[in-house]
């Protein structure tokens, strides 16, 4: 699940500022944790949502 989460971070901040115009509010690697904040069960539950 780590790796995973590290390339779907990388894709979700190079999706991201593709919408964001101003330079000084792009987003990088520490926009996100280093590590998934969830555990896998927690994501896999029926009533999961961040």
């Amino acid at each position: 699940m780590h790796d995973a989460y590290a390339e779907a971070r990388i894709d979700a901040i190079k999706q991201m500022n593709r919408y964001i115009k101003q330079k000084s509010r792009k987003l990088n690697a520490s926009s996100f944790p280093d590590d998934c904040p969830w555990t896998f069960e927690q994501i896999m539950g029926d009533d999961w949502l961040p």
